[in-house]
């Protein structure tokens, strides 16, 4: 564990990306810095590579595209209002600008997916297992793309 002011720790974390239908898979291997911010049960900032193990064209998928990186910030803040339980919840990602196995240019992108949420359950009497709320998702340059989301979705969540 390191801790150095407001720093809480750094972490080694990976992760994967895949699609089935396009033949996908991304490696992340990166870090994660924690960070003791007052009221957060966690805020953090990964900055991980993004490394493309696909096989291309060559194996029916999506072109294979050069390698780039992520940088994403994850937080959970939990809110008491009115003898309720809410939480802000959520993250927001960059992927760096890259190129794929046909030459054309991969967009950065921009994912965001903030979630207001209710502890339902903990209204029941069986605090932190159902939440209710909702989730906005903005992705600019979808997967590189120029297309982008803008939209707003109802958020259930049942926590085993």
């Amino acid at each position: 564990m390191i801790k150095a002011g407001p720093l809480r720790d750094l972490a080694l974390i990976g992760g994967l990306n895949f699609g089935a239908d396009p033949n996908v898979l991304k490696v992340l291997p990166g870090v994660r810095a924690s960070w003791q911010v007052p009221g957060f049960i966690f805020l953090n900032t990964d900055f991980a590579a993004f490394i493309d193990a696909s096989g291309g064209l060559a194996s029916g998928g999506a072109p294979s595209t050069g390698n780039s990186f992520m940088v994403d910030v994850n937080w959970l803040l939990p809110i008491s209002l009115a003898g309720q339980s809410f939480s802000f919840t959520g993250h927001a990602e960059y992927i760096g600008r890259t190129t794929d196995e046909l030459g054309n240019t991969v967009r950065g992108w921009i994912l965001a997916q903030p979630q207001f949420r209710w502890d339902l359950g903990g209204a029941l009497g069986a605090p932190n297992r159902f939440f209710a709320g909702i989730e906005y998702q903005y992705w600019r340059n979808k997967l590189g793309t120029r297309n982008h989301d803008n939209v707003v979705q109802l958020l259930l969540v049942w926590q085993l």
